[in-house]
């Protein structure tokens, strides 16, 4: 699976190209984005694609010195749950 990026999005893309999901965000502020949904196609729940774009989305987010509002339930258990996410919580 490949993770892409694209304005207020990353998503996967299979080796068909076919996309099979997607994690949105949008800009609070010039310091704050809000993740404020997650999707993953049917086929593809279960691979931990869902937690690879949020990764992507952390990772992006703690180059750029910003911080995340985790709206998206998904993502608001992922960071309660994975320790390394807490210092980009806003």
């Amino acid at each position: 699976m490949e993770i892409k990026k694209a304005s207020n999005r990353h998503y996967g893309i299979d080796d068909s190209g076919k996309e099979q999901g997607e994690v949105t965000f949008s800009e609070r502020n010039d310091h704050t984005i809000v993740i404020d949904h997650t999707y993953v196609e049917e086929e593809a729940r279960g691979t931990g694609l869902a937690e690879q774009l949020v990764d992507s989305v952390v990772q992006e987010v703690k180059s750029q010195n910003k911080k995340i509002v985790p709206a998206c339930p998904f993502v608001a258990a992922l960071f309660k749950k994975k320790a390394e996410y807490r210092e980009v919580q806003a």
